[in-house]
């Protein structure tokens, strides 16, 4: 973000609307991806908590591929190009989200199973 905020800077392209609520978009998801990781990283060091930080993993690889998606619309949208340092960084954060996107397809099946099974085995139970 910061490469892509110089560059912006830079271009002078820091009056358009669109670019703005985008970048406001961008900081609101990086916020929320930074207390992600440290919340899974706190989970991961409680025993049995393991599937607490497995949705964590999940939604921040989802919100992690948003927030590329948005960084990549927004430097065509301005303009500014992914030349040098840019274009690498973007490169590998592309490939490490394809390589995230494969480690557990079966993951929100197995918890869609988990709770379907827990929610008829409670059905029978009244407040």
């Amino acid at each position: 973000m910061e490469l892509m905020l110089h560059a912006l800077r830079k271009q002078g392209a820091t009056r358009d609307n669109d670019v703005m609520r985008g970048l406001g978009e961008m900081e609101t998801w990086r916020q929320t991806l930074r207390w992600m990781a440290l919340e899974a990283a706190k989970r991961m060091e409680i025993r049995g908590a393991k599937s607490e930080y497995e949705t964590l993993l999940m939604s921040f690889r989802r919100i992690a591929a948003d927030y590329e998606s948005l960084a990549e619309h927004l430097i065509e949208k301005s303009g500014i190009g992914t030349d040098g340092e840019l274009s690498v960084m973007a490169r590998d954060i592309r490939c490490t989200l394809e390589l995230l996107r494969g480690a557990d397809p079966s993951g929100q099946k197995k918890i869609g199973e988990k709770i379907i099974v827990r929610k008829e085995s409670n059905e029978h139970i009244k407040y």
